[in-house]
């Protein structure tokens, strides 16, 4: 009876620590971006960079595309900070270069001058989503139409996961020696070229994933909603939900050390920055 009577305590206490975490909205923008898609986080400049796809129709290659800069509490340093891109979506940033998954090709932009310096293109590929540093001088790319997740070495793109494994891929992420990457509803984990779904449920298009820990993550949905999501235990929750008021929760930026969540509102032309906490 004693042990039964602590596991329930045990129980009880592990559900209303999870249940109590949330998101406070801190600040928002005003309508000023032209369908932000993403925000990566600058610690070392102290600022945001935010991927605008410019219009309404996120895989044309018209060359409206460009990436604005942001101080962390909200004011803009540079609406129109690098351009001449055509549907930048998501960034990483590699010492001293960012660089951008834009439809077909993957840009690379000084971020000392906002100038584009190269452009790697792929001519099979359809729908550059989302950009991680992988080993090396590598980086993971996802390619959302194309169905498939490819390795960028110089110009050469190497396949990694085909359209047999992934229907629609969209965020990845390189984190503690883990690469994670999002599809559909789930999180999923790639060990040795091997699919691992980790946690799913979370309709609406999975986009978004930033790291809190080794095992705690924050993932959004373009449809509108945010999770906190936690690998080891295999949970979710559910933090923020704007699908009602049709605001998009597109790809998601994070400040670890402030534990603030930026997120790009998509058509509705804002960030908005929430403070986690648990």
């Amino acid at each position: 009876m004693t042990n039964r009577i602590i596991c329930l305590i045990v129980f009880i206490s592990c559900s209303l620590h999870i249940s109590a975490q949330k998101l406070e909205e801190i600040w928002a923008t005003e309508p000023i971006f032209d369908t932000p898609e993403s925000v990566l986080v600058d610690r070392q400049n102290n600022c945001l960079y935010i991927s605008n796809i410019g219009g309404k129709e996120p895989w044309l290659k018209d060359g409206n595309g460009f990436i604005s800069k942001l101080s962390m509490d909200g004011n803009v340093i540079e609406r129109v900070w690098a351009k001449g891109l055509n549907g930048p979506k998501g960034m990483t940033l590699i010492k001293d270069k960012l660089f951008v998954a834009d439809i077909d090709q993957v840009a690379v932009i000084d971020i000392k001058t906002g100038n584009i310096i190269k452009t790697h293109v792929c001519k099979d590929c359809m729908a550059l989503n989302d950009v991680t540093d992988g080993k090396g001088k590598k980086i993971l790319v996802t390619d959302s139409r194309g169905r498939s997740l490819y390795e960028v070495d110089g110009k050469k793109y190497i396949k990694l996961i085909d359209s047999t494994r992934v229907t629609r891929p969209n965020g990845i992420l390189t984190s503690n020696k883990e690469t994670y990457i999002l599809d559909k509803d789930a999180v999923n984990r790639i060990t040795n070229g091997t699919l691992e779904m980790i946690v799913g449920g979370m309709p609406g298009g999975t986009d978004g994933i930033e790291p809190l820990s080794k095992n705690e993550f924050i993932v959004s949905c373009w449809s509108g909603t945010v999770y906190y999501v936690n690998i080891e235990q295999k949970t979710k929750i559910l933090l923020l939900d704007t699908t009602s008021k049709k605001i998009n929760a597109a790809d998601i930026g994070l400040n670890k050390s402030t534990k603030t969540v930026y997120v790009p509102t998509f058509f509705d032309n804002r960030v908005v920055a929430y403070k986690f906490s648990m």
